[in-house]
């Protein structure tokens, strides 16, 4: 973001002779040369009112301070900001930050505009150069391409090396352990002498044996049973199978398993099982185990025999049908093979009985003697003119039969008192008559009312149960029949719960009790059918049953379906409806805070949680730090032990770290975990940003995570640490720390005075009280006569020229030395890189290289 106009103010320099460009590393003119535009800056920048400090965010991240004062106008870009760059729109030039790349990294300009940086070390990118930034892999090797696992450095230059346990075969690195080369040993065989496991029909994968020899075998926990490899918890053909796979007894180590296929059957955890509604064993008069069903006709109520692996099955005879009832399956007669025969339940059991039995005459429950004609009693059951079966009768003792010629209805009637039949057959009393003794006289009853005695002997006109009519009929001798005492006759009354009516054409004979062959309400009429339950089953049932209100009704279900609300289908279970096969009642799966499920057989199975839960234990459990998860997941914890407080995400999918313990900080910006803290990378517990110790002057991480001077060694300055001998200063025999200020009166640290010098070095003179430092005699090879700068002979050290204001400005210096106070010192023994702001006393510290037998590295600052 470009921010507002800011005239760069540096520091006057107080020291006689030094210069303005000699302090700051500037970058280019801005505006440049005879051009107009005011100086901006790209980045962060903040600066006090009067604009003598200002804080500038540099191009990795960093903030420093930069000191102002008014005394000049300087319009150059600083080395942070090096670009100057003007504005399209308003015409002002602004310094702008240059990417720079890491140590060891250089930079490349990509066609599409971009930038990047390529590490020369890297196995995609090895021996990558910089002049050969268009090429592919940047002029270097995917060491990926070749087999080749590591990019190595060797005498200044990167390759790519095979890894260990491979061969070189000319370009190429051979693995013999990749599953397509595996065991190879021969650069010019076929496929160099190796095999492809890849080409296997079943799954295979290049192992070493004990010997270290590379050959394609079964996964691990597979095995090979007849050539093939097969995993022993899972395979259908070899389900629990052992060693080479080729013993018949289960305790052998080299056991085959079980062919669960043969039997229809599949393999689960090494054990041969079936679908829910089947049983594996092995059935009565077999010597193959298989999936056998218990609801099926030839193998009804198969169950296991206690410790065995064999099963009792009890086939259905012709005419019988495998049916669930009193909790299990059973044989139940459906039909009987003969047309003279009928199916009825006797004792709860269907059976096949004559039509012609006296006790079910041609109707199931039809006795003769109890279904009988009025005022007679049955004889036998013979089949009528129709051809349907009916009982015959004979009328009771001093009844008289009026209708002899049908036997298989009779009128019973008394002569002595039957109003139609007064003395004999057909003589009809009149109106308000009645029969006494054969005889028709007057009654003082009504025509619908019977005229009797009680038991004083005083006659009464009843109409009930027991007195019906003017005939004076007992409806209760007769079989579910009732008076009406409408009309004064005996009519049929109905049947009971769990029985329907059975009729001769339209007349009523008797009730039959319901079962699931024949199922009908008790208020049936003639014309209305009597149902076979079994025969009205509908999709999904796999048990019916006959209700006491005489309707066919759904006892069990099969598959994912409940029975309905009204019993009469089975239906499929959904999330929102949920039941078992044998029942109607159902349950809602999705209850907040689930948000998915699936229904199994009338159980939930949670597939999804709302947004902050995840699902444990089939549930759905709010997250947090010690447990969380997905909305779809199993949870892990998010504290461990280098992980001391941390929140679970959003989403539930990664938790964020916190704090770390003691001696951790967090891995990254995305916060995921927490990694221990190293003098190269040191933080705080809470922080991710890193500061590398090392780079400032033998600091060291401590246990707090922030960079600390080592033992025997003090705090030179918030930025760096020096002996209290002072030895690291290069030609410092011996020293001691002082508080000292430089340049400017308000900037205390400490510092190196120089007390004892090394042979060719001498200390140098301080005007100010000021760390005095040691300087080499050798000046010829420090201080460059044709740069401008005079030696002092008197004194030994190089001054720099004067310049406006009276003062010695520091040296410049050529390629290969760097400025040490007023000095040249060659880079080996003064190796470092100066800060921009020269008034810090941190701009004079460097490591002696060549004292510890290395050298310096120009362009990093550092000794390698």
């Amino acid at each position: 973001m470009k921010l507002k106009s800011l005239f760069v103010l540096f520091i006057t320099c107080f020291l006689t002779g030094c210069s303005m460009e000699s302090v700051v590393d500037w970058g280019a003119d801005c505006p440049p040369s005879q051009q107009e535009g005011k100086l901006k800056y790209i980045g962060d920048i903040s600066c006090n009112a009067e604009h003598t400090s200002c804080v500038i965010a540099d191009p990795d991240g960093q903030a420093r301070t930069y000191d102002f004062s008014k005394n000049f106008e300087i319009h150059r870009c600083p080395s942070e900001f090096p670009k100057c760059v003007q504005d399209e729109e308003e015409g002002d030039f602004y310094c702008e930050a240059q990417k720079t790349c890491a140590d060891g990294y250089f930079s490349c300009d990509l066609d599409n505009g971009k930038t990047i940086c390529v590490d020369p070390a890297a196995s995609t990118t090895c021996g990558a150069d910089e002049s050969k930034c268009s090429e592919p892999n940047h002029g270097g090797q995917n060491c990926n391409e070749f087999g080749m696992s590591t990019c190595v450095q060797r005498d200044g230059k990167y390759f790519c090396q095979c890894a260990s346990g491979s061969k070189l075969c000319g370009s190429y690195c051979l693995n013999p352990s990749l599953n397509e080369t595996c065991g190879a040993n021969d650069c010019n065989a076929p496929n160099y002498g190796g095999d492809d496991c890849t080409e296997y029909s079943d799954v295979r994968e290049c192992r070493a044996n004990d010997e270290g020899i590379y050959s394609c075998q079964c996964r691990k926990g597979d095995i090979l049973c007849d050539g093939k490899c097969i995993t022993p918890s899972s395979d259908p053909s070899f389900c629990g199978a052992k060693g080479d796979c080729t013993g018949t007894d289960p305790d052998d180590e080299n056991y085959k398993g079980l062919d669960c296929d043969s039997g229809s059957g599949k393999c689960t955890s090494g054990l041969c099982t079936c679908s829910s509604d089947q049983i594996w064993c092995i059935p009565e008069g077999s010597e193959i185990p298989q999936c056998v069903s218990p609801n099926e006709d030839q193998t009804c109520g198969a169950h296991l025999i206690e410790n065995t692996n064999e099963c009792e099955i009890m086939p259905c005879a012709p005419g019988q049908s495998c049916t669930f009832r009193d909790n299990e399956y059973q044989c139940i007669q459906t039909k009987c093979p003969d047309s003279d025969m009928q199916l009825c339940t006797i004792d709860g059991t269907p059976q096949c009985i004559s039509k012609h039995d006296p006790m079910n005459c041609g109707v199931c429950g039809m006795k003769c003697e109890t279904y009988k004609a009025v005022h007679a009693h049955g004889s036998d059951c013979q089949k009528n003119d129709s051809g349907d079966y009916e009982c015959t009768f004979a009328c009771d003792a001093g009844y008289t039969d009026c209708n002899e010629s049908d036997p298989f209805h009779p009128e019973c009637v008394d002569l002595m008192l039957d109003l139609d039949n007064c003395g004999s057959c057909g003589n009809v009393c009149k109106k308000g008559e009645l029969c006494e003794n054969g005889v028709c006289t007057k009654s003082n009853c009504k025509p619908n009312q019977c005229e009797t005695t009680d038991a004083n002997g005083i006659v009464i006109c009843l109409n009930d149960e027991n007195h019906c009519g003017q005939k004076c009929d007992n409806c209760q001798s007769l079989t579910d029949h009732k008076c009406d005492t409408e009309i004064g006759k005996c009519v049929p009354g109905g049947c009971k719960s769990n029985q329907h009516p059975i009729y001769s054409g339209t007349r009523l004979t008797g009730c039959e009790d319901n079962s699931i062959s024949k199922c009908a309400p008790p208020t049936r009429k003639a014309d209305e059918p009597i149902e076979d339950c079994n025969a009205k089953k509908p999709g999904y049932a796999t048990s019916m049953a006959c209700s006491e209100q005489g309707e066919c009704i759904v006892l069990v279900c099969s598959g994912n379906n409940h029975i309905a609300k009204d019993k009469k289908s089975c239906v499929p279970n959904t999330p929102q409806a949920c039941g078992s096969g044998n029942s109607t009642s159902t349950k809602s799966c999705i209850v907040s805070p689930i948000a998915a499920a699936e229904c199994s057989n009338g159980n939930c199975n949670v597939t999804n949680c709302i947004a902050g839960y995840h699902i444990k234990n089939n549930i759905c459990e709010k997250n947090s730090s010690a447990q969380c998860g997905p909305t779809n997941g199993t949870p892990k914890s998010c504290i461990s032990s280098n992980v001391a407080e941390a929140q679970c995400s959003a989403d539930g999918k990664s938790c964020i770290v916190t704090k770390c313990a003691t001696g951790y900080h967090i891995n990254s910006k995305e916060k995921t975990a927490c990694v221990a803290n190293s003098n190269t990378n040191c933080a705080p517990t809470d922080s991710y940003s890193t500061t590398d110790c090392t780079q400032t002057f033998k600091k060291t991480c401590s246990e707090a995570g922030s960079c600390k001077c080592s033992s025997g060694v003090v705090n030179y300055d918030k930025n760096a640490c020096v002996h209290k001998a002072c030895k690291d200063i290069p030609g410092v025999k011996e020293g001691k720390v002082i508080k000292t200020s430089w340049y400017d009166k308000s900037y205390s640290e400490y510092a190196c005075n120089a007390v004892k010098c090394n042979s060719n070095y001498k200390r140098q003179k301080q005007d100010k009280k000021d760390a005095a430092v040691c300087l080499p005699l050798d000046s010829k090879l420090h201080c460059i006569r044709d740069m401008g700068y005079k030696y002092k002979n008197s004194d030994g050290y190089c001054v720099g020229r004067k310049n406006g204001n009276g003062g010695n400005g520091h040296a410049h210096c050529k390629d290969g030395y760097r400025q040490y106070i007023f000095a040249c010192l060659p880079k080996d023994v003064c190796c470092g890189t100066r800060n921009t702001n020269m008034s810090k006393s941190t701009d004079f510290l460097c490591t002696n290289c060549k004292a510890q037998g290395k050298t310096c590295n120009l362009s990093t600052g550092k000794c390698k």
